[in-house]
């Protein structure tokens, strides 16, 4: 064979074969399905990772080596998942969740996307038109987000955060209108 072929069929192999290695960013994305009318919404950014379903959402550590995961919360109690490709499989009492990752909607703008590190537990993480966060008081959210011009904003879900925000390089600066009116300064990792 030539070694073009050969190089392409690996290429093949590897997207075909692709699960949670010991990189976990393959998994970054939004993972989507839909059980009993309730949306279940899977989000993988780098090291964090948020699971929705239906109104209720919590940022989860997880787990992945080999294609094999398992999401974990504050107590440890765990959800096992196998991810082949585009198809992401929750475990849950001898049940399987299906979800599918979104790859149709537009990427994040650069300048926006990725993971966002304010004070007192503050997250932001914009992945592709979404935004996921975590509030000072621990508490998960996430809405549809606007970006033109390094100015931005959403309003939450959940909480109904009013969120206005403006970015220049690598620093978020938001005013958060909440429970109280704060400014917040974020930090992007890196």
């Amino acid at each position: 064979m030539k070694r073009k072929t050969i190089i392409f069929l690996c290429f093949i192999f590897l997207i075909i074969f692709a699960g949670c290695t010991d990189s976990r960013y393959p998994l970054n994305g939004i993972w989507y399905a839909n059980v009993n009318n309730n949306d279940c919404v899977a989000v993988f950014m780098d090291d964090h990772c948020f699971l929705r379903f239906g109104e209720y959402i919590d940022k989860l550590n997880f787990t992945c080596e080999n294609g094999k995961g398992t999401f974990s919360d504050s107590s440890n109690e765990g959800l096992d998942f196998i991810v082949k490709g585009n198809v992401l499989t929750i475990l849950v009492d001898n049940n399987q969740i299906v979800l599918n990752k979104d790859r149709k909607t537009k990427a994040a703008h650069e300048a926006v996307k990725g993971v966002w590190n304010g004070p007192d537990g503050w997250l932001f993480a914009f992945i592709n038109d979404k935004v996921f966060l975590v509030s000072d008081y621990g508490f998960a959210d996430y809405g549809t987000y606007f970006f033109e011009n390094n100015t931005g904003g959403f309003k939450s879900a959940i909480w109904e955060y009013d969120v206005n925000f403006l970015i220049n390089d690598n620093t978020l600066d938001a005013m958060v209108v909440g429970w109280y009116e704060e400014d917040i300064t974020f930090i992007k990792e890196q």
